[in-house]
């Protein structure tokens, strides 16, 4: 989950239902997307927003497998992973990164200079 401190939305990426957003005054969460370049989501796990523009950058650990799957995607040493971001003005997705072995963090700079990701390396 990443919180847009300057409009008090919760942005989550939920690994099997997409990337969604709950408003600040609660309620129910709104999908914003499901897939990127026509590619459908399958591991969203991490979520962090950009201070400045409010832009989402979020990681998908695989485009092959799902959570329930984990172990057979360290198992095939799954080099499917994304780095992406969603811009909430056009409401676009654009893929940053891939080919990330199971990328599954990122974290954005407090001045917004830049974007840490981390993936898994296979030996």
């Amino acid at each position: 989950m990443g919180f847009n401190d300057q409009t008090g939305d919760l942005y989550i990426a939920d690994p099997y239902h997409g990337l969604h957003v709950v408003g600040p005054t609660g309620g129910k969460a709104n999908l914003l997307a499901t897939e990127a370049e026509g590619v459908p989501f399958k591991l969203l796990n991490a979520v962090d927003v950009e201070p400045e523009t409010g832009v989402v950058y979020f990681t998908d650990a695989s485009s092959r497998f799902q959570r329930r799957e984990f172990q057979s995607a360290v198992q095939a040493g799954d080099m499917t992973g994304r780095l992406m971001k969603y811009d909430p003005i056009t409401k676009q997705v654009t893929v940053l990164l891939r080919d990330l072995g199971l990328a599954n963090g990122v974290a954005v700079s407090k001045d917004g200079s830049f974007v840490l990701r981390w993936r898994w390396n296979f030996f």
